[in-house]
């Protein structure tokens, strides 16, 4: 009877553990924390699409995400504000700073990463593939879980409807990339 007990205990938190990982997608790779991984999939034809992350540097000296490349099309940072209500989306130059100490998140209505030409659209439940590459840390080979066509946040789970934990409130406005 212990037998059956220990093993039912260790299957549901084998269970438990695996549910967690799924839902909070993180990588560590030297002094830089990736975390809330994620992508919208996008309909057939469709050749944009855009994917989020949080970049915290857990470091004493900052670093640059300078470029990008992604096996699916062109990968660029591109920046999303609204001034005087006009919305205006265009690619940020330099790279994005990730000072010691501090986070960056790349979310709709503001730093993403905006991906172009698609050769295949991006599917619920899958796996999208970006190289990241920062000035200190080198390139980084990041996995983003790819949510619904409407997901708002990294939370989302494949064919859950929109949710928007982690979002700032107004964060975006109209179009969302």
């Amino acid at each position: 009877m212990k037998s059956i007990v220990r093993m039912t205990a260790l299957i549901l938190t084998m269970m438990l553990a695996g549910a967690t990982a799924a839902s909070s997608h993180e990588m560590k790779v030297g002094d830089l924390l990736l975390t809330d991984l994620w992508s919208r999939a996008t309909p057939p034809g469709a050749k944009v699409g855009a994917a989020y992350l949080t970049i915290e540097n857990k470091g004493t000296v900052a670093d640059r995400l300078i470029g990008l490349s992604s096996p699916v099309g062109t990968a660029e940072v591109h920046e999303m504000k609204t001034t005087n209500g006009v919305m205006t989306m265009r690619p940020v130059e330099g790279g994005v700073a990730i000072a010691s100490g501090q986070k960056v998140t790349l979310a709709p209505g503001g730093y993403h990463i905006m991906l172009t030409g698609l050769n295949a659209p991006l599917k619920e439940g899958e796996m999208l593939h970006v190289t990241l590459k920062f000035e200190k840390a080198g390139n980084i080979d990041a996995t983003f879980h790819i949510r619904s066509v409407g997901a708002q946040g990294p939370k989302d789970a494949p064919g859950k409807p929109g949710h928007t934990d982690g979002m700032k409130p107004g964060g975006h406005s109209g179009m969302k990339m």
